[in-house]
């Protein structure tokens, strides 16, 4: 396949898959924060149970959905990169793969596809050298 296809292929991928990735947190927050208000403002006396062991819980969810936020917007950089075909976009969709294999299932799978296209020859030397061929012509 053409390196040049291969890596617009590649952004488009990564673009679609950040976006999904920011709607589907965005829905997860949302959804989240209505369940946890709702739980606690059920729950009797104002040192329940309920607010000091739901505090935790969301702080862990609210961590794990910054993480999962970072990863996408890493993706959605490196897809426009991809793209455009610059340089620099070998190296972010290489950070972004490694941290996306900790987004189960989703993450691991484009983490792998990503990290072998990365690695191949073709790919490598055509993304390092696009910017100069366009400067001299």
């Amino acid at each position: 396949m053409n390196p040049e296809k291969a890596s617009k292929a590649l952004g488009i991928i990564a673009i679609i898959y950040a976006i999904l990735g920011i709607l589907i947190l965005a829905g997860i927050l949302a959804l989240s924060v209505f369940l946890f208000r709702s739980i606690i403002s059920t729950s009797t006396g104002s040192s329940s149970i309920a607010k000091t062991s739901l505090s935790p819980v969301f702080f862990i969810l609210l961590l794990i959905l910054a993480y999962n936020l970072a990863a996408s917007i890493l993706w959605l950089i490196s897809g426009i990169g991809l793209v455009k075909l610059e340089p620099w976009s070998r190296t972010i969709t290489i950070v972004a793969s490694a941290v996306g294999i900790l987004q189960i299932p989703s993450g691991i799978i484009m983490g792998i596809v990503y990290f072998v296209f990365m690695f191949n020859k073709d790919l490598k030397n055509r993304l390092k050298t696009f910017k100069s061929i366009e400067i001299i012509k």
